[in-house]
């Protein structure tokens, strides 16, 4: 495996882990970015916590990088539309300024196609290059 792919895993790890963990230390935080039309904040917020860090963990395994890159970008899909109304409704999020609240989608989205890249196979990868 070369450097550049260690190195982008371990961004990758980090990052879930990290974001994966804060979901159970501030709880109410993460509750709060919800839209009121979700009900049982507080269980999306302790499941999609566990499931960040279980991919987090699954990313470093050769067994189970590719299930668990998916499984990340899906779940970062499914909270990008919150991410979106945050973005969009500032007045109901006044602690955030719009440029974070951009910057952090941003983020979101540059993450996902690294973790789509970097959770494939040597080969696979290959295959992405010459079909893009």
């Amino acid at each position: 495996m070369s450097l550049y792919r260690e190195v982008g895993l371990a961004v990758i790890f980090l990052w879930f882990v990290c974001v994966g963990i804060s979901h159970f230390l501030m709880t109410e935080f993460f509750s709060s970015l919800l839209p009121d039309s979700i009900s049982m904040y507080f269980a999306i917020v302790y499941v999609s916590g566990f499931i960040q860090v279980v991919g987090a963990v699954g990313v470093l395994t050769e067994r189970y990088r590719k299930l668990a890159g998916n499984v990340l970008c899906l779940l970062t899909g499914i909270f990008m539309p919150s991410n979106v109304y945050m973005l969009l409704n500032l007045e109901l999020y006044s602690g955030f300024s719009p440029q974070f609240l951009l910057a952090w989608v941003v983020i979101q989205v540059a993450l996902s196609i690294c973790t789509i890249k970097f959770t494939r196979s040597d080969h696979q990868d290959r295959i992405l290059r010459v079909s893009v």
